[in-house]
Parts: C-alpha cells; structure tokens; sequence
C-alpha cells in the first residue's frame, strides 16, 4: 500500500498507530483508487485490516537491514526474508561475524535438511555467550518449522539491543512508517498471520524489557559513568560546543561593534590623524629625497628647458613657412587699410560741408519728383474708374488668402485648439467654482451652479441601488445566520452518530427535514414562499402593521417612533443590556444576534455604524458607572461586550482576521501530529497507544504526576518538541498582529480607545497596566481568540479542521492570551515556566501594539456626522427587520418601562402607553411565560425574556422609515425648528435663483418687479418638477416589485428613501418671493441672518450645499461599494455553507452504505468441534443468531487475555473459573450483550446474569482515562483490552 506508513499517517498521541484516512487507505501502487470502496463509506475497514501485516513487515525490515550493516552483505527481500531465515546460514554467519570461534563450518544446501539445524545451534551458542534472556531465545521448532517466525524476528531485535548496548554494533532502526508494500504482500501476510494464529509480539520497549530481564549491571564509578555518559552524547555535546562557540563569537563581535558605535566620533578623530601621519610622513620622504639628489635634478631640469627651446624655435619656422598665404593676405589687408584711410579723409571734407550739399540734392530731387508726379497724376485722373477697380479686386484677393490661410491653419490646429478652449473654459468653471468657497460667494455664481442641486436620474437610481443592496444583504445575513444554525444541529447529531448516542434515522430524518426548509426558504425572487398569514391566528404579522385602517397606521407610526429613538438615543439600548445580565443565556443571545444589529442594519453604511458605536460608548460609560474597580467590571461580564463581538463578526473584520491568521494556519495545516503541552496527556497517550496496539496491558503506571511523566525519556522529548513548535508558531502569530495595525477595523479600535478612557477616568488611582490588560482582553480574547480557535466557524479558512489542528490552535490561542493580559506562567504549571522568557520580552510588544491601537479620531471627525445630522438629511434612515423581532422588541422595552424610561413625558413611556400590550399571534408565536401579559421580575433568577417564535423563513421582513414626532415647540426643541425654516427658505431661494437671472444682491432680486415671462417660467418648472418626482415615484415601484415589496411600501408607509413627498409650493412666483421675504425676516428677528449684508448668509449655505454634493454622491458611492463587498462575503459564506452541508450530508449516507455493508458481510467460520462452533450451531438452530456475531468464552480465557480483571462475586473461587461462561454479542450496531451463565455443577443457586455494555459508553470511559469499570456487580472489566476485543471481534 503506497504511502500506508507516511509520518503525516501517525494518529495524534499513538506513536507508531497508523491513521485511517480516505486518501491513503483506498491508494494502491498505481495510484487509482476504488470508487466502490469510496461510495459504500468501507475504507475505514480496508486502511485498517492491513495495519497489522504493514506493521510486522517494517520490524522484519529493520532485523534484515541490521543484520546487512553487520554481515556487510545484502540479505534477501524482506518478504522471503523469513523464509531464507529457516536454513540457519544468515544466523551462523551472524553469530560467525561476532565470534569466530563459535562456528566450525556452516552447512550450506538450497534444500532444507535436518543438517541446517547445525547453523542454528551455533546461533544458539552465540546468544547463551552474550548473556541474551531465555525469555528471548526462540526454539528450534520455531524457526526450523516456521511455527514462530515472529519470535525469531523478536529475538533479532533483542539481540541487537543487546549488542549495541555493549557496543559491539550498530543500533537497529525504526522503519515504521518509512517502508512501502504493495497491497498483494500486506495482503499475503495478513492471511498468514490469520491462518497460522500467531501472535505478534510487542516490538516498542523491548529495550527496556532486556534491561529489566538481564542480570543487575555492575556499579560504576563516577568517573565511569562520566565517561559513559560523555560517549553516548559526543553528537549532543559536540553540537553544543558549537552552538557555544557560535554565541560567544557573536556576542564579542556585537561588544567591539557596539563599542566602535558608542566612540564613533573618537575613531573617526583616530582615524584622520592617522592618515594624517601617514601623509606627512610620505611628504617629508619625498622632500629628503630630492635633497640628496639635487644635483641630478638641476642637470635634468636644464636637458628639458633647452629641449624644449629648441623645440619651439623649430616650431616656429614652421609655422611662418606654413602660414605664407596668411601673410601676404595681412599684407593686402593693410593696403587696403590705407585706401580706407584716404577714402575717409575725402568724406570727412564733404561731411564738413555737409548742409550745402544736401541743399543743392534736394533742390535738384524735389524737381525731378515734381516733374514724375504731375505725369503720374494725370495718368490716374485719365484712368481713374479702373484704378478703383483693379484695387478692390486686389484688396478681396488679400483678405479671401488670408482666411483661407487661418481656416486652414486652425483646421490643423484642431485638436490643440479644442484642448485650449477646454482648459479656458474649465479655468473659468473652476474660478467660478472655487468662488462658491469664498466668504461670500456672488449672487450671479451661486445661480451658474444651480444646477447641481439637481437630483438627476444617476443620483436617484444610486440611491435606489444603495437602499436595495442593503434590503438584500440585511436578509442574506438572515438566511446565513439561520443556515448556521441547521449545520451546528446536523454537526451535533453527526457527533452522536459517530458515538452511537442517536440511531441513524433520527440523523437521516433531521438531514431530510433541513432539505426541506433550505428549499423552502425563499422563492427565486427573494420573497417568501409561504402565505402572510399562515399563521394560526387570524391576522399575520405583517397584516397586523400594514392594515388599510388608522389604527394600524397609528400603529406602524409608533413602531417607527420607537425604533427611532432606540437608535439615536444609546440611553434606553444601554439601560436594557444592564438588565439583561440576570436573563438566560438564549434571550440574551437572540437579541445580541438578531433584535439588535437588525436595527441598526448590521452596520453596513456609516450612519447606522456611527449610531452603533456611539451604543457602544454610552454602554461602557454607563457599565463602568456601575463597577466599584476595574476588577469588579471585567467580574460582570457586560452584555454590550455580546453585542461587540456579533459587530466583529462583521465582513470587514473577517476579512482582516483571514488575512491576519492565513499564514499561522497554514504552517498549522502543515504540522504533523498532535501538540500537547501537557506531559500527563502526553504520557498517558504512549501508553494507550501501546495498549491498543499489542492488546496487552502496559507495564508502566497509568496515574502519575507531572513530574514522574517528563522523567519517560519518550515523553520528556516530545514535550520538549512540541514546546519549541508551539513557540515559534505564537511568535508568527505575534508578528502578525503586531503588523497588521494599520488594516485593523476602525470600530474595534474605537471602542477599545472608550474603554481606556473611561477606565482611566472612572478609576484615576489603577495603574496604566490594569487598564491595557483589559484592552488586551477585549482586542485579543473577544475580538481574535475565537477566530484562532474556530476558523472555520469564522470564515478564515474553509478546511476541515482535524482535532489534533485544533489542540494545536487551542495551545496558540492560550499562549497568546497570555500575552495580552500581560501574565506569565507560575509555579503551578511548572513544565511552562521556560516559556516566561519569551514572554516578558512578547507582552512589552504587545503593550506598544495596544497603546497605538487605541490612537484613533473620534467617530463624528472619522464618518463626518454631529449631532444635527439627522435634521439636515432629505431623505429618513429605513432598516429592514422581522415582525417577530419588532414585536420581541415591543414586549421587552414593555416588560421593563420602569427601568428603561423616564418619567411620564419621557418619548418613549409615551410611545409604549399608545401601543399598549404587545400582540399575540396563533400557536406558533408563543411568549416563553405563559402566566399571561405579566411576565416574572427583572431581577428574578427564572426571567427568560420575552420571545415570538416566529421562524425566519415564515415572516417576511418589513421596511421602517424611521421618524421623529418628538419634536416639541418649546425652547429646547427651537433648534430644530430654526433648522427646519431655514431648509424651507433656502429651497424657495433656490427656486427663485431658477426663474428669474440674478441682479447685484439677494434683496434686489426678490424685491424686483415679476414680468409674465418669469410667471410662465415659475409654472413650467414647477410642472417640469412634478412630472419629474412622478416618473421617479413610478419607477421606485417598478424596482421595490423586484423584491416583492411594494405593498409593504404603500400600504404600510415604509418607503424607500428618496420618495418623500415635498410640500406643495405657492400657486405664483410673486406669492413664492412674499413668503420668501417673510422667512428672512423671521430669521432676522432670529439673529440668524442679516438684512445689512442683503441676506448673504442664505447664499453662503446654498453655495455649501452646492460643494458638498460631489462629497454625498462619494459618500454613497463608499457605501455601496462596501455593501456589495459585504455582500459578496455573506455569498461566499453562503456557499462554503451549503458545501458543508453537502459535506455533511454524504458523511450521513457514508455511514449508511457501510452499516448496510457490515450487516451483509461474511464473518470467518471457527475450527470444526470447538466450543465457539457449538455455540454458533445452537444459535442458528434456534433461530437467535445475532446480525453482528455473538462469541462465546470462559471467564479464565477472558482472564488471561485481561479482558476481565477480577470476578468479585461472593463464594466464587478460581477453581470455577472454567465453569462460568461469557457470551458477548451485538444485534445492533454498537451495541453489546454480555450474558454469564454458571454452570449447574457449582451448586449454587444463581440465575444467568445479562448485561448491556455500548461502544459510546467505552469510548467516554477511554476519553476519561476510566481504566476499569464494573459490569453485573461482579466482574471489572478492563476498558482498553476490551475495546481492543470488540475492534477484533465485531469490526474486522
């Protein structure tokens, strides 16, 4: 079997047990595997029936490759091995290799004959003179015959111990699991070892076996033993030495290095008057050396000068020789200098009598031009009309070449032009833009940019886009939560299946039943299947709050009311977690689950995310209030922490827990085996392990301390292996979070940053390290522990993980807590104190890690939002939530009024007075108490919560626009007010922008005279407006029908958001200006507003509005961007869900397949006239023969095999033990009767005895480490060897 014996194949804490895995079981040399032994769920059976074979081959192995490395031979194949064994030749050789004087002559034949027996003797004689235990030696029969090959394989072993010991050879290797076979030869020797019945001794310990066996060795003296010592661990002190002198030579070149860092500025200084030195020293070198040699430089130096004269002189002929024409070019230059000279000289006369001359010219000129002009004159007077002609023509010639040239050079030029003409339009557009942020932007600029406080079709359908996409994640979350919940169900009953504690039909049906309902829960289209009032009452929930009548309009504007205030003001959320602390565990999840983040949309924009952590801040302050030291907060264990962590289970906070923890799971996935850190789980593992391997008990003490384990030498290395993986694999881990600062979630950090500041107030005199253990705890514990822990329950990875991988994850996560709180191990766990080192220097990193993870801005400043927010928005906030949740909701804050509300005039005791009792919807929406309206005390230790029952899948989920009717007209509600006119106004100042062109100042204009053009256009676009929201209004119904929602939305009044009705405006553009004008004297008279200035304040707010609309539309783009990611999250989550689901549901037909297969399988008949064979005769004759087998035994053989401990019956001796007879069989699967029948010849008066004993049962026992229980108040049975009997008896 290719890979059977891999180190990835070993199971978790049994050395040496092979795992049972569906990839390697069903392998065999080419690869293939079978897809019948796939489907029918059988490849547990077939990895398991050649374990054993696998198991003796690799010992057989290991005493052929020992006996090569002695003979320096090469043995034959270790499946003839055994068989080349019989003749005695390698033996003698063996023994002839140790001591030649033992063998005389070695009898070699290729037919076995009586003569080989010679070779063995010798052998024989070899093992009485190196002092091998008898318990050890095999006999003649054994191996000449082939009766007992295993003890002869057995003996090799010993023998080798023996003589590595003494060290006179090599030890023998382990080769379990390193030595491949086909699947024919496991096979073959499997059915040997069947047929033949012999058993197979237990290879592990056998050193220790030799030891106690053999004489007492002599006592060594110190030195001795030093000697001994130092010579069995040369390789562990040479590496040592190494490693010391490795250290100490870093540690001296870190000093000197140090050192030349710490005196820089000194060895820098050395250093320049070293060179220093060293080039004075060449200077004066040199000097010295020209002075002794004066006289020989004086000589040179006066060669040179005249060789270089003459050169020059030679050079210079040459040049006068080649430079001739040059010369006499010089030449005629200065005779043409002298002509110049004279020719000067005569106009230096001429320009002396300069004014005569000129006189005498012009008079001459002046009559010669004269005489040209009257001829030319009277030659145009004679041709005048063509003249004017030819000079038109000539004039439009011009002008037509030169447009004809421009045009084409702009035609040209067409490109950049337009480029130029782009850029001084945008330069204007943005100069005229960028006036909107001065101090007080012109009238004229505030009325060009008019326009894009237009809310075109894009806006409108973004907005669309957003309210949908959150409409459909809200109700995706929903569906996955509740998928959730069908897998952990179906993951329980897979449990119990696999320990028999539940029959397979109740898995199948609940499997079936979970079909079902995932088919049911939504139609294609996202709407619910069912009926709205399928409910067995006579009205649904949904009719209930949607009713065409006022009192459900009344109804729903409450609801609207209430939900509103729950998410604005954090007091009555805050007040009601406070009282949820003495509730049961389901109330309290069911709301911190579902209620809850449903009102505030699971935080998916940033209004709901603001409002929540603004929750979270009134909660700890209000918590922290009530907490007399930081100990007795963190004792209390608040609710809103519940609420924390359903908010970090968010998509943006599992996305960074999958990039956070991608790569310590990984190298987690690529270990092998089981870390445990506890040396007595270690310990006990071996030797269950042992057990369950040989099917004898283990010599070794089962209850031991702490201290006793680490001293197994098997044990201590583990535990120190594993001390060294689990530290390496923290300090990733570490390193990890250290660096993934910038990545953390915004919230988490917020939330951390309240805490410290509220701790740090409440509790000035607690030292800074009590309060960041608790921001540790929270960051750390709450927020990545259970992702370290649960991967797979937190989308972070989406294998399954093994138990082993979670032991490892389980020992990690501790570590790391350990970190956070800044707390190091004690003496009560003294095998982890030498992790104490590491974590010292670890919690220093963490506190610096903590202490920038709480510097973040404050949440108004990070999403842009204060406290008048919610008035200046045009559009109300809408959530999608359940009628069963709105109702629980309703009950609870009911139930609780006198705690969670103010007095009389508080909004919501007024909310709760006109809503009254909460209602009450048929059978399937039950509330827990069943006393009536009146429920038990808050305080009461049996208070559960009010709770509707009402599945999710059933009630579809409704749309509240949330309102505020609280607005009172008193002085402390005057803000809103002011707030609300002066929205009013600025719309009517906008209007009248849009009709009429601006003038010098806002008085003018709506002081100016109103022509019939400006009425016309008032009309029409008033008209334009309305067909505008009308078509938008069409349109919002035709995209809220996609969802099969539009009668929730008309009917209930639960909108989208965008399609609020505006109030209607005046009837005329004159009226529309006098109401105008009235508003800004009311602000006047506000102080709000100023008529000195002509009201430009007005357009200082319009021009805002106009430059933060760009800043809106990126606003919701960012939330439907974030929305989609989400979105795309909860998908895959989906997905991986329904994966493991169909996972899930395979296992379930697995287990089926293979039950039905070992009902039908053929069970191995026993010997002919045997008492097992008359047992079976008689159960078949008498039609009682169970489906699973039934075995029949004395309770002497169950003694010796130590199935059976003691039989502590009263007058039963040992001399009966052959007379009382056990009967163990199965009838169903995993289930076992055990019947003892006493034989009538004792004479005692006792009836047979029948016990029931279940495999789910035996394995708890084991998982307990219970080594013994007692059956039928007589008899103690050992767990392990009986385990080991059913596996061999009943699971072959």
């Amino acid at each position: 079997m290719e890979n059977l014996g891999g180190d990835g194949d070993t199971v978790s804490g049994l050395a040496g047990r092979l795992r049972l895995q569906r990839s390697r079981a069903l392998e065999v040399d080419d690869g293939k595997a079978s897809d019948q032994k796939l489907n029918d769920g059988s490849w547990m059976d077939v990895g398991r029936k050649y374990i054993q074979a696998y198991e003796y081959l690799c010992h057989v192995g290991e005493a052929k490759q020992w006996i090569e490395s002695c003979l320096q031979e090469t043995a034959p194949p270790t499946s003839v091995f055994e068989e080349s064994l019989r003749d005695g030749v390698i033996l003698a050789q063996l023994a002839q290799a140790f001591r030649p004087d033992i063998v005389k002559k070695i009898f070699i034949d290729p037919k076995l004959q009586f003569r080989h027996s010679d070779n063995i003797n010798y052998f024989y004689r070899f093992l009485h003179e190196s002092q091998l235990p008898e318990l050890f030696i095999f006999e003649l029969t054994d191996l000449y015959d082939a009766k007992n090959m295993p003890k002869v394989i057995y003996c090799i072993h010993a023998l080798s111990h023996l003589l590595a010991k003494d060290g006179k050879a090599p030890k023998i290797k382990n080769l379990v699991g390193e030595l491949n076979f086909t699947e024919e030869e496991l096979q073959n020797k499997q059915e040997h070892l069947q047929e033949t019945g012999m058993p197979i001794p237990s290879f592990h310990g056998i050193d220790k076996k030799l030891a106690t066996e053999m004489a007492p060795i002599p006592e060594l003296t110190e030195e001795e033993k030093r000697q001994q010592w130092l010579q069995e661990n040369v390789e562990t002190i040479e590496r040592l030495q190494a490693q010391a002198r490795a250290f100490t030579a870093r540690c001296q070149h870190r000093d000197r290095l140090q050192h030349f860092l710490d005196n820089e500025r000194d060895v820098t200084r050395c250093q320049a008057l070293y060179r220093g030195r060293e080039v004075r020293k060449e200077v004066q070198a040199r000097k010295r050396y020209w002075a002794e040699n004066e006289g020989a430089i004086n000589l040179i130096q006066s060669h040179c000068r005249g060789y270089l004269k003459r050169k020059k002189r030679d050079a210079d002929a040459k040049y006068w020789a080649d430079k001739k024409d040059a010369i006499v070019l010089v030449q005629s230059l200065w005779r043409g200098r002298q002509e110049r000279l004279k020719r000067d000289a005569d106009a230096q006369y001429w320009s002396e009598n300069e004014t005569a001359v000129i006189l005498a010219q012009s008079r001459w000129k002046g009559r010669q031009q004269k005489r040209a002009y009257a001829a030319r004159l009277a030659h145009f007077r004679d041709n005048e009309d063509i003249i004017v002609r030819m000079q038109a023509m000539r004039r439009a010639k011009k002008e037509r070449d030169s447009y004809k040239s421009r045009l084409d050079y702009l035609k040209s030029q067409g490109d950049a032009i337009r480029t130029i003409q782009a850029c001084i339009r945008g330069t204007r557009a943005c100069n005229n833009y960028n006036n909107l942020n001065s101090e007080n932007p012109p009238i004229g600029t505030v009325q060009n940019f008019l326009h894009l406080l237009e809310e075109d079709d894009r806006d409108w359908q973004e907005e669309i886009e957003l309210q949908t996409t959150k409409q459909t994640v809200v109700r995706r979350i929903r569906e996955n939560l509740e998928s959730e919940d069908w897998l952990n169900d179906l993951d329980i009953k897979i449990a119990l299946l696999v320990k028999n504690r539940v029959s397979l039909d109740e898995v199948s049906r609940l499997a079936k039943r979970m079909r079902t309902r995932r088919g049911s829960t939504a139609s294609p289209n996202g709407s619910p299947t069912g009926s709205e009032t399928d409910l067995a009452g006579d009205v649904s929930p949904v009719a209930y709050l949607k009713a065409l009548d006022v009192e459900s309009r009344r109804r729903l504007d409450n609801y609207q009311n209430m939900f509103y205030l729950l998410q604005t003001d954090p007091s009555y959320l805050t007040k009601l977690f406070y009282l949820m602390r003495s509730w049961s565990a389901d109330v309290v999840k069911r709301y911190v689950e579902t209620c809850v983040p449903s009102l505030f949309s699971f935080g998916q924009n940033e209004r709901e995310e603001y409002l929540l952590l603004k929750l979270f801040r009134c909660s700890i302050e209000y918590e922290v209030q009530d907490s007399h030291s930081v100990q007795d907060y963190v004792r209390s264990n608040p609710t809103f922490i519940k609420l924390v962590v359903q908010y970090t289970r968010g998509a943006k906070e599992r996305k960074y827990l999958r990039d956070l923890l991608n790569p310590v799971l990984q190298r987690v996935f690529d270990l092998e085996g089981e870390l445990d850190l506890d040396p007595i789980n270690i310990y006990k593992a071996s030797i269950r392990e042992q057990e369950l391997r040989t099917g004898q008990r283990s010599s070794k003490q089962f209850e031991v301390s702490r201290e006793e384990a680490l001293t197994d030498p098997e044990t201590r290395e583990r535990f120190i292996k594993n001390l060294h993986v689990i530290r390496d694999l923290v300090e990733l881990a570490l390193s990890e979070i250290l660096g993934s600062l910038e990545k953390m979630p915004y919230g988490i950090r917020f939330i951390a940053k309240e805490l410290r500041k509220v701790l740090a107030k409440h509790f000035p005199d607690e030292v800074e390290d009590t309060i960041m253990r608790v921001i540790g705890n929270l960051l750390y514990y709450r927020y990545m522990n259970p992702a370290i822990i649960a991967p797979d329950v937190f989308d972070v990875c989406e294998v399954i993980i093994s138990p082993s991988q979670r032991k490892t994850l389980s020992e990690i996560a501790k570590l790391l807590h350990s970190i956070s709180v800044a707390r190091v191990f004690s003496a009560s766990e003294p095998h982890l104190v030498p992790l104490n080192e590491y974590l010292g220097n670890a919690i220093q990193r963490f506190h610096r890690f903590l202490l920038n993870a709480v510097n973040v801005p404050e949440p108004e400043e990070r999403f842009r939002l204060d406290a008048f927010s919610e008035v200046a928005m045009t559009t109300k906030p809408v959530i999608y939530i359940s009628p069963d949740e709105i109702f629980t909701m309703h009950a609870t804050l009911m139930e609780n009024a006198n705690h969670v509300c103010g007095g009389p005039e508080d909004p919501m005791r007024q909310i709760l007075t006109e809503l009254k009792a909460p209602p009450v919807f048929g059978v399937q929406q039950t509330r827990v108490n069943k006393e009536g309206p009146k429920m038990e005390s808050v305080g009461s230790p049996g208070f559960q919560g009010p709770s509707y029952r009402t599945s999710r899948s059933q009630a579809p989920e409704i749309a509240l626009k949330l309102t505020n009717r609280f607005v009172s007209t008193n002085e402390d509600s005057s803000a809103l007010q002011v707030k609300k006119l002066m929205l009013e106004t600025k719309k009517m100042i906008v209007m009248v922008l849009r009709v009429q062109p601006a003038t010098s100042d806002l008085v003018q204009l709506l002081c100016s005279g109103v022509s019939e053009e400006d009425e016309v256009r008032y009309q029409q676009l008033v008209k334009s407006d309305e067909t505008s929201r009308r078509a938008r209004r069409m349109k919002s119904t035709s995209m809220v029908s996609m969802f099969k929602q539009s009668q929730i939305q008309q009917e209930s009044g639960a909108t989208l958001v965008g399609t609020d009705v505006e109030p209607r405006r005046p009837e005329s553009y004159i009226q529309l200006k006098g109401l105008c004008l009235e508003n800004l004297a009311t602000l006047e008279g506000l102080g709000l507003v100023s008529g000195g200035d002509y009201y430009q304040e007005m357009l200082n707010e319009i021009a805002r509005e106009i430059t933060s609309k760009r800043e809106r539309r990126f606003q919701r783009s960012r939330e439907v961007n974030a929305l989609k990611e989400t979105l795309n999250n909860v998908d895959d989550k989906a997905r991986y869900l329904d994966e493991q689901i169909r996972s899930y549901q395979e296992y379930v037909n697995a287990c089926i397949g293979n039950m039905t297969v070992g009902k039908k399988s053929a069970r191995r008949n026993p010997l002919p006239f045997t008492r097992q064979y008359f047992h079976n005769r008689e159960l078949a004759r008498s039609g009682r023969a169970p489906q699973f087998g039934s075995y029949k035994y004395t309770a002497r053989q169950l003694l010796e095999k130590g199935v059976l401990e003691e039989i502590t019956a009263d007058g039963v001796s040992q001399k009966m033990f052959d007379r009382i007879h056990l009967t163990v069989s199965s009838n169903e699967p995993g289930v076992f009767d055990i019947e003892a029948a006493f034989a009538p010849a004792l004479g005692m008066a006792l009836a047979t005895d029948k016990t029931v004993i279940r495999l789910d049962e035996l394995l708890q026992y084991q998982f307990n480490n219970v080594q013994s229980i007692e059956i039928m108040d007589c008899a103690k049975v050992n767990v392990n060897l009986m385990l080991y009997f059913i596996n061999k008896r009943f699971f072959q």
